[in-house]
């Protein structure tokens, strides 16, 4: 009985997020059809600290055991940073 009643108070929460957050509803809805648009940004993030390869280019991916350490710049001018 308690999965039930949770599950209809969750079910009715829907439409308030709707009626509440219109843009977010929206972006919700369109990343659960799986529409292939980018994410909305709101930063800008540099990864630092990987040297570029013989032809300039920054490695993307790593094996699994690798030991990194990751240090990032946030574009705090023209973006927002998130807090």
């Amino acid at each position: 009985m308690r999965a039930i009643i949770a599950a209809v108070w969750l079910t009715a929460t829907i439409p308030v997020f709707r009626l509440r957050g219109r843009d977010a509803f929206h972006t919700w809805i369109e990343r659960i059809a799986l529409d292939p648009e980018p994410w909305p940004r709101q930063v800008h993030l540099e990864v630092v600290g990987f040297p570029p390869d013989s032809e300039g280019n920054v490695p993307t991916s790593w094996r699994s055991d690798d030991d990194l350490e990751c240090s990032c710049h946030a574009d705090a001018e023209n973006f927002v940073v998130p807090g």
